[in-house]
C-alpha cells in the first residue's frame, strides 16, 4: 500500500485529507474537493520529504500545528472570559402564548348553523334545520323601504298591506275613490271627453295617478266600484 512508503506524519495526514475530500464530493462540491487533493499531494510529498531528511520532528509539528493552535486559543478564550454555566448554553424557552378556546358550535370543525347554535356536520350543513339565512349587512334596507309591503306614498310610513290601507290619502283626485280621469285633474265623475284611468302610463299625469281604483294594477271596473281583479260586479273596464 501507499502507506507503507510515506512517515507517519504524512500518513497521518493524508488520512484526514482524504477524509475531508470526500465530505466535499458528498456535498456537491466538486471544486472544492479538487483543490484540497492538489494541495494534499504537495504536503504529502513535503513532510515524506522530511523525514526522509531525518526532520521527523518538524513533520509532526507541521501535521499537529492546527491542533496546537486550537488548543492555544482555547486556553486564551477560557482563561480571559471563563467557562460559561451550563444553564447558560441552554436555549432561552419562549413562555407559550395562550391559545384562544372557542366554546359551542364555533369551535366544531365545519362551525355553525345559521341559527348560530347547530354545529355542522359537514361542509354544507344538511343537517342545519331550515330557516332563512340572514341578510348580510349590504343586502338590508332601512326604514320602510325594508318592510315586507314597502313604504306609502309619503316615503316614510311603512305599508301594513298590499294596498296600503293604513297610508295617508294624497290630495286631489288621486285621493279620491276612484282616481282620476284621464286629464289627471278631474275626479269621478270624469267630464265629457274624459274617462276614469285604466293604465296610467297612458294618463296626461302618469307620475300623479296614483290614488283610487285607477292607480291599482288592474284599474277600475266598469261600475267604478272596485278594482279590477277583485269582486266587481260587471267584469268591463270602465272605457
Amino acid at each position: 500500500m501507499i502507506f507503507q512508503y510515506i512517515c507517519p506524519p504524512a500518513s497521518l495526514y493524508l488520512a484526514f485529507s482524504i477524509i475531508q475530500i470526500l465530505i466535499d464530493m458528498f456535498r456537491g462540491e466538486m471544486n472544492t474537493a479538487f483543490l484540497k487533493f492538489i494541495v494534499m499531494i504537495i504536503f504529502t510529498i513535503a513532510l515524506n520529504m522530511l523525514c526522509a531528511s531525518g526532520l521527523g520532528i518538524i513533520s509532526w509539528f507541521i501535521v499537529f500545528i492546527p491542533f496546537i493552535l486550537m488548543t492555544y486559543i482555547t486556553t486564551i478564550l477560557v482563561f480571559v472570559f471563563g467557562i460559561p454555566k451550563t444553564s447558560d448554553l441552554r436555549p432561552e424557552r419562549k413562555p407559550r402564548k395562550n391559545h384562544e378556546h372557542i366554546g359551542g358550535c364555533a369551535g366544531t370543525r365545519f362551525g355553525c348553523c345559521d341559527d348560530g347554535v347547530t354545529a355542522r356536520r359537514n361542509l354544507h350543513g344538511t343537517n342545519c334545520p331550515s330557516s332563512p339565512k340572514p341578510h348580510h349587512h349590504k343586502d338590508i334596507v332601512g326604514g320602510c323601504a325594508g318592510t315586507q309591503y314597502g313604504c306609502c306614498d309619503d316615503s316614510t310610513t311603512a305599508k301594513v298591506d298590499v294596498n296600503g290601507t293604513n297610508c295617508k290619502n294624497i290630495g286631489g283626485c288621486a285621493g279620491t275613490q276612484y282616481g282620476c280621469c284621464d286629464d289627471g285633474t278631474s275626479p269621478n265623475p270624469c267630464p265629457t271627453g274624459t274617462s276614469l284611468v285604466l293604465d296610467p302610463k297612458s294618463s296626461l299625469a302618469p307620475g300623479k295617478l296614483v290614488g283610487g281604483c285607477a292607480g291599482t294594477q288592474y284599474g277600475c271596473c266598469s261600475d267604478g266600484s272596485a278594482a279590477a281583479g277583485k269582486a266587481c260586479g260587471v267584469f268591463n273596464p270602465v272605457t
